[in-house]
């Protein structure tokens, strides 16, 4: 495929209401061309503990799951949508960054020391450890494909050196399939919903299409902010990109079929990760700082 490259709009916003962990922002206003398109109804406000770093979508049966916790202690929580009801917590190695889980599969937590890093299968109904893949490289990142059994690890040393990569790994033999290269200082994955290609952002805002089996950049395209996190829409037609600095993140919608964004709103302050809700207009914002940690429930305007 031809590489493409495209130019996206979307600036760092203010934020137009008050939101847990950064609940305002002292950045100057923008000009009227750089707002976001349309303002998102406030969002509903989940308890969880403090310094969230990852999250899941919901399951069909309305739970996510959570990584929060310090440099000392990390805590995987389960916890019930509709009434932010703990319902398991699970200890994890302080090294943990990131969660991703599967339908009805297992759960992969991924970890990340300086110099290495490995992917531990959780139970999806528990988050009791089933096994654990080492790895060369810390994890950034991880995503779950369509199928349910492929995980995409982002692996790199924190978004700062050239040879970062995507590992692809299949959850039920707990086995590396395939490891393909990512542009430098890649902060977040995501496939695609046939899991042809992979989207990688990196933390300068740029958005590489990535062939599974080529490992070549089938397009690009940069959303003019700092990049923190990629989520996909149920539909499979709409990426969600986090970004902007910690006092004012944004999250950019953007159609796929066109590669072009069709609208940004202003995101919680601190915000460390999202993901994907019910359906293309909403999504999961998770807010961690040392002291504070929640997930916010935002319903995003009609494109």
């Amino acid at each position: 495929m031809q590489l493409m490259s495209r130019r996206l709009t979307c600036a760092a916003v203010v934020a137009t209401f008050a939101r847990a962990a950064g609940c305002s922002s002292s950045s100057s206003p923008l000009p009227d061309n750089q707002q976001p398109s349309a303002s998102a109804t406030p969002p509903r406000i989940i308890a969880a503990s403090a310094g969230v770093v990852s999250g899941t979508s919901p399951t069909s049966d309305g739970r996510i799951w959570v990584v929060a916790g310090n440099q000392k202690v990390k805590t995987l929580t389960e916890i019930r949508v509709s009434d932010g009801e703990v319902l398991n917590i699970a200890p994890l190695d302080n090294s943990a960054t990131s969660v991703a889980a599967s339908v009805n599969g297992p759960l992969a937590v991924g970890l990340g020391t300086p110099a290495t890093g490995a992917v531990e299968f959780r139970s999806g109904g528990s988050g009791a450890l089933l096994g654990t893949l080492p790895l060369a490289a810390p994890v950034e990142g991880i995503a779950v494909g369509d199928d349910g059994t492929t995980f995409y690890v982002l692996n790199g040393s924190h978004g700062n050196v050239a040879n970062d990569n995507v590992t692809v790994v299949n959850s039920q033999t707990r086995q590396v399939q395939k490891t393909i290269p990512a542009p430098p200082a890649s902060v977040a994955v995501q496939p695609t919903p046939d899991q042809s290609s992979v989207y990688v952002l990196t933390k300068f805002g740029q958005v590489n299409e990535i062939s599974v089996a080529t490992g070549r950049i089938e397009s690009q395209f940069n959303v003019n902010m700092i990049g923190v996190g990629l989520a996909m829409a149920p539909s499979g037609q709409t990426l969600f990109v986090l970004g902007g600095p910690a006092d004012a993140r944004a999250i950019a919608r953007i159609d796929l079929q066109t590669d072009s964004q069709d609208s940004a709103v202003p995101a919680a302050g601190s915000s460390v990760a999202i993901a994907p809700g019910v359906d293309d207009r909403q999504v999961y914002d998770f807010v961690g700082t040392a002291r504070i940690g929640n997930v916010q429930i935002i319903q995003l305007p009609s494109a």
